[in-house]
């Protein structure tokens, strides 16, 4: 049976913290300051709610849908300001179709989610999936540090979920 409460974004951000300043205590690694310190927590945090972008419904997963929005207009940006000025004479009317244009998107873009999402709890709730995960952020940041938080808060949300939920 189902622990609704571990499911939420505060249950899986509180376990991400604690769990990832206990391993990290436990290897000795104190972050240096307070603004290191707020960015350690920040990166479990997000870490331990990766997992979860999977659901359609989780924090997760309406800000990545937002941000994947938020990257598709950068990419197209010079093609909308075109067509906007192409479309509209006053800056007001050229501002209105850019907003629609953000909200058209931004629906094709959870069309898009909805048609190709991941079953949830499926292959990206796997250790399999943290492996990758780890290869793709350190690939990308060269950051051993940020790397560390964030798979440890994504084991730790694997690790909650395998703890309160049943696993099939």
């Amino acid at each position: 049976m189902r622990n609704l409460s571990v499911t939420s974004f505060l249950a899986h951000a509180v376990i991400g913290i604690a769990l990832g300043l206990v391993i990290l205590s436990a290897l000795n690694i104190s972050p240096a300051n307070p603004v290191v310190y707020s960015i350690t927590i920040l990166l479990l945090v997000i870490g331990a709610l990766i997992p979860d972008i999977d659901h359609e419904q989780s924090f997760a997963t309406r800000v990545a849908l937002l941000l994947a929005t938020v990257l598709v207009m950068y990419v197209l940006s010079k093609q909308l300001e075109e067509l906007s000025k192409l479309l509209f004479d006053n800056i007001i009317m050229q501002t209105i179709g850019v907003i629609l244009a953000f909200i058209i998107l931004n629906h094709v873009v959870n069309k898009f989610y909805r048609a190709v999402k991941p079953v949830h709890r499926g292959f990206i709730h796997s250790y399999s999936a943290a492996v990758i995960f780890t290869i793709a952020v350190y690939t990308l940041t060269a950051n051993a540090y940020a790397t560390l938080l964030l798979v440890l808060g994504y084991i730790s949300h694997l690790w909650a979920d395998g703890l309160f939920f049943k696993v099939t």
